[in-house]
């Protein structure tokens, strides 16, 4: 979670915001966006303005996919990173429930303009 590439040494910021950025997208009246699927890593969802810098979010926990491969989606994935950015930026500690599902592609990524 650290690197000299940060401020302050810290990437906790930068993946929270990829959880936001994420998560944020949920429309109930759709089914679009959220956290599951993890579209944020598609076009064209990857490419909307406010995404701009999250690719470094998803190369640092990149390695981690690799070491687990098919054992941890993605959406758990940046799920859990962001609860434990949270507690390494003096937050509480929030439990993990794993069960996220990935989509295999971008035609489940929600429109352009749905964070608030």
């Amino acid at each position: 979670m650290y690197s000299t590439e940060y401020d302050d040494g810290c990437c906790a910021p930068l993946l929270l915001r990829l959880a936001f950025n994420q998560s944020a997208t949920f429309s109930k009246y759709d089914g679009l966006g959220g956290m599951n699927g993890s579209t944020l890593r598609f076009e064209p969802q990857i490419s909307y303005q406010h995404n701009n810098g999250l690719t470094k979010a998803m190369q640092v926990l990149e390695p981690i996919k690799q070491k687990y491969g098919d054992n941890l989606t993605y959406a758990d994935l940046w799920t859990l990173a962001s609860y434990v950015a949270i507690e390494e930026m003096g937050g509480p500690r929030i439990e993990f429930k794993a069960g996220r599902s990935d989509a295999s592609d971008g035609s489940a990524c929600p429109a352009v303009g749905r964070l608030p």
